[in-house]
């Protein structure tokens, strides 16, 4: 009796339909309760995957078994069902092998993460620095050559997802802002052509200044003071060379 009901359930398309409608909700719920905490690419893999699969298995099974026992005749939709399954399939090992996430979890990947960026795929890519900030992390680095900042975000399985990048384009420095400090944390990149040695500013109405050397590629973290309510201000940004001179103003 029960052998008769699986198979009824697995290859009538005319009984139990509301309790395979039932089913179909909760795959669809554990589908959007996934997202959460796997990849979308992992979501694919293991979560449609194997249920396409299962569904071309069953399609072949009740063309070759299932209908010949019944003595039923194979509708065309039960012909098209197995291919339009099969291109599913191949849709997914595409995603799979071409949308596979690349995250910033060391040096390495990191390079392989900005490279995968368009705009980016041929740059040479030099890290300056990288530092966590618990969910964060940013990096500064130079982009053939140019000042830049990438930013990552720490997912619940501990992968780093990149964010925001930005490249300096005209000058060799670049005061970057990671927003996420509301401006009492700065990242300053210069590259071997900056003749930066200093910079001045105005932070909460008192003088500020921070040196620097010249000439040289690197990443340098600006940490501004802050009131003691935790508010920053500044303005009034002014960068001088060596000599004193000053090279530029914001």
């Amino acid at each position: 009796m029960w052998k008769e009901v699986i198979l009824e359930f697995l290859f009538n398309d005319k009984k139990y339909r509301k309790v395979k409608f039932v089913l179909l909700l909760i795959f669809w719920m554990i589908a959007l309760f996934s997202i959460s905490f796997l990849e979308l690419y992992e979501i694919y893999v293991f979560l449609f995957g194997p249920v396409l699969i299962g569904l071309l298995v069953l399609s072949i099974v009740k063309i070759v078994w299932y209908n010949k026992k019944k003595n039923l005749k194979t509708s065309l939709l039960d012909k098209l069902f197995p291919l339009f399954i099969i291109l599913l399939l191949i849709g997914i090992s595409y995603l799979y092998v071409d949308n596979k996430e690349l995250y910033g979890n060391d040096k390495d990947s990191i390079v392989k993460v900005i490279q995968s960026i368009e705009g980016y795929e041929n740059n040479e890519i030099e890290i300056l620095h990288i530092r966590d900030f618990e969910a964060y992390r940013i990096v500064g680095f130079l982009a053939n050559g140019k000042p830049s900042y990438i930013e990552f975000r720490k997912n619940s399985r501990g992968n780093y997802i990149r964010g925001v990048v930005r490249t300096e384009e005209q000058d060799s420095f670049r005061l970057f802002y990671p927003p996420f400090f509301e401006d009492s944390l700065m990242m300053f990149v210069t590259n071997k052509q900056s003749e930066i040695a200093e910079i001045q500013m105005e932070v909460n109405g008192s003088q500020f200044e921070q040196t620097f050397t010249p000439h040289e590629a690197s990443a340098t973290w600006i940490e501004l003071p802050q009131t003691g309510d935790g508010n920053v201000s500044f303005k009034n940004i002014y960068y001088y060379d060596e000599d004193g001179n000053v090279i530029k103003q914001e």
